[in-house]
C-alpha cells in the first residue's frame, strides 16, 4: 500500500535497542474495511513474539524482516507484526490484517541496522559505519567492462530499485580516470554508460543515486586499470 493511501505522516526509527523499530504515523488505513487509526506509535520488538513482535520463530541473522502494522476483523486496535521476508505470515491469534511500512536487515552480531527516515520520506539513511562490512559493496573492483558490483542484498531490500552510493576510482598509471554504472539488465554499453565520476587525476570520488534491478543488481565498469570503490549510503524504498 503506497504512503499516500495506507498511512499519513508515517516515519520509521530506531528503537531503543537494536532488536527494535518503532513505527509512528499521524493516520493509518488497514484492511479490507479500511479502518482508520489516528496518531498511531508502535514499536516492534525482534526479540520478543506474537503482537509487536516476531510472528514466530527466533531472529536469524543476516536476514531482511518486514515490518508492519495489523489489526483485527472489527479494526478494535492496531499492533505491530514482523515477518522474516520470504516467510508466509503467521497471524496472532483474532488478527488479519498486514500492512507493510518498513524492511530492516538484521547484520551478523544479530542487531538491527540503524536508520533515519523522515515523516513520509521513501528515503532511508544508514546511520552505520559505512566503509566497512556489509556497506563496502566494491572493494577494489579492476574490472574495465561491465562486471557485477557483488553484495547489493546486504543492505538493499527487496523492492528496491534506486540507491545512493559513495566511492572513488584510482587509476595504477599517472593520468585520468572514471567509473560508469548502470543497472543489471539494461544493456547500456560503456560508452553511453552513466559516468558517476571522472577526474584528471589518479583518484576521484564522489557520491551518486544509481538504479538497480528488480534483483537489487547493478554493474560498474572503470575507463582505465585500477581499483574502485562502492559504498552504500541510503536506499529509497516506495511504500
Amino acid at each position: 500500500m503506497s504512503a499516500a493511501f495506507g498511512f499519513r505522516k508515517l516515519s520509521i526509527a530506531d528503537g531503543p535497542d537494536r532488536n527494535k523499530v518503532i513505527v509512528t504515523a499521524e493516520r493509518v488505513v488497514l484492511g479490507l474495511r479500511e479502518f482508520k487509526f489516528d496518531d498511531v506509535s508502535v514499536t516492534i520488538d525482534l526479540a520478543a513474539k506474537g503482537e509487536d513482535g516476531l510472528d514466530f520463530g527466533t531472529k536469524v541473522n543476516n536476514a531482511w524482516y518486514q515490518f508492519g502494522l495489523t489489526t483485527d476483523v472489527s479494526g478494535n486496535e492496531v499492533r505491530g507484526l514482523a515477518v522474516k521476508d520470504g516467510s508466509a505470515i503467521k497471524f496472532p491469534p483474532g488478527k488479519t490484517a498486514f500492512e507493510l511500512c518498513h524492511f530492516g536487515r538484521v547484520n551478523g552480531s544479530g542487531d538491527l541496522y540503524r536508520i533515519s527516515n523522515a515523516p513520509d520520506d521513501d528515503w532511508f539513511f544508514y546511520k552505520e559505519a559505512l566503509f566497512a562490512g556489509d556497506f563496502l559493496a566494491l572493494n577494489g573492483g579492476t574490472a574495465t567492462v561491465f562486471t557485477a558490483v557483488p553484495g547489493l542484498t546486504a543492505f538493499l531490500p527487496p523492492g528496491c530499485r534506486r540507491a545512493l552510493f559513495m566511492g572513488d576510482a584510482r587509476r595504477t598509471a599517472v593520468g585520468p580516470q572514471g567509473l560508469h554504472i548502470r543497472e543489471t539488465g539494461s544493456g547500456v554499453t560503456l560508452d553511453a554508460g552513466a559516468r558517476v565520476m571522472h577526474g584528471n587525476s589518479k583518484q576521484v570520488g564522489n557520491r551518486f543515486i544509481a538504479r538497480v534491478s528488480t534483483a537489487q543488481a547493478m554493474e560498474y565498469a572503470l575507463e582505465n586499470a585500477g581499483t574502485g570503490f562502492i559504498n552504500g549510503v541510503a536506499y529509497e524504498l516506495k511504500r
